[in-house]
């Protein structure tokens, strides 16, 4: 038997599930930021039978290599670069109220890798590697960024700063 490829459309897609072109978002997508740090929050939701996760996408441009804010949640988040290299930071888990400044890490992550951070872990938005934007595929429960998240904006003597090598 031969099938004939057809072109993905949602309604042709329909029957089988759903899915959203992250180089081509529908005019009405939630943007949170702006700037050089842009997240578009629960772009898709898997069903897993239990807690959904959702999938969002965090848009990041070259900036400055400097960690000035970071934030925790009690849950996990997967974090998967599409198209170039980041870099993350990661602190151990502590109490909500202040990220561990002097046990902060910072990772490369190549393209295409996912990370899954532990619950509780402090990070932020990824730093861009390289001077295209990077969009980078973020899971979570649905709706942590509203109900599960501390951000905690460093004061300029706490700032970490780091050389985004290529």
């Amino acid at each position: 038997m031969s099938i004939k490829p057809q072109e993905l459309t949602l309604e042709g897609f329909r029957p089988y599930g759903h899915f959203v072109a992250l180089n081509n978002l529908p005019p009405n997508t939630v943007i949170i930021g702006g700037g050089k740090v842009k997240f578009h929050p629960d772009l898709l939701e898997l069903d897993t039978g239990g807690a959904n996760p959702t999938f969002s996408t965090c848009v990041v441009e070259w900036r400055d290599g400097v960690v000035d804010v970071s934030e925790i949640h009690e849950c996990g988040e997967l974090i998967l670069p599409l198209n170039g290299d980041i870099l993350i930071h990661v602190g151990s888990p502590t109490l909500k109220d202040k990220p561990p400044l002097d046990h902060i890490e910072i990772f490369r992550v190549p393209k295409l890798t996912a990370v899954v951070l532990h619950p509780g872990v402090w990070h932020h938005a990824p730093f861009a590697l390289g001077e295209l934007p990077v969009i980078t595929l973020i899971g979570l429960p649905r709706r942590t960024y509203h109900n599960d998240c501390t951000v905690v904006e460093l004061s300029e003597s706490e700032h970490i700063r780091f050389i985004p090598a290529e």
